[in-house]
C-alpha cells in the first residue's frame, strides 16, 4: 500500500479441475498487515476530506474507465 510492497511469499490459487494457476496473492507478515491497515486509514481520512459531489465525480470517472477497458480486462 502507498507504493510499498510488504509481501514475502506469494500464495498460488490453483484451479483443481485443470491444475492451472489462476492467480497469485501476496502473503503478509503481521507487521506488513499493520502497515497496510495504517496506510488504508490514512487514505480513508483523505477521502473523507472531499465533498460528496467530488467523491461522486471520482467514482463516475472510475466507472467510465472500467467500462472503456472492459474488453481488455475481460481478456485477463
Amino acid at each position: 500500500m502507498a507504493g510499498r510492497f510488504f509481501a514475502r511469499v506469494c500464495v498460488k490459487s490453483i484451479n483443481p479441475a485443470t491444475g492451472q494457476v489462476v492467480a497469485e496473492y501476496a502473503e503478509h507478515a503481521a507487521e506488513g498487515v499493520e502497515a497496510i491497515l495504517a496506510s488504508n486509514k490514512s487514505a480513508q481520512s483523505c477521502w473523507r476530506g472531499h465533498r460528496l459531489d467530488e467523491r461522486a465525480a471520482f467514482l463516475r470517472r472510475a466507472a467510465d474507465i472500467l467500462e472503456a477497458e472492459t474488453p481488455r480486462l475481460a481478456g485477463l
